[in-house]
């Protein structure tokens, strides 16, 4: 299961504001839903990702045995595409 969203904010480690233990990449993202979530970015993506970016999220469960969702950007949608998904 997949869910849109809208990149508000993008964090990144080569920003000066932003210190990390790692080179992972997070993103705030207003869902279709309203909710406002910061999840991780799908390696490969992290360097092509910016802000008001529409996004798919993976739902899909994380584990087998627990419902929680990997909540992990993994499609960037651009143009029209992106616009009426969105909508």
């Amino acid at each position: 299961m997949f869910h849109p969203g809208k990149v508000l904010k993008v964090f990144k480690n080569d920003e000066k504001s932003v210190l990390g233990f790692d080179q992972s990449v997070l993103a705030t993202v207003s869902m279709w839903d309203d909710n406002l979530l910061t999840i991780g970015v799908e390696h490969g993506l992290d360097t092509k990702l910016k802000e008001g970016d529409i996004v798919l999220v993976d739902y899909s469960p994380q584990y087998p045995t627990l419902p929680v969702p990997r909540q992990v950007i993994v499609k960037i949608v651009r143009g029209e595409t992106g616009k009426t998904l969105l909508k």
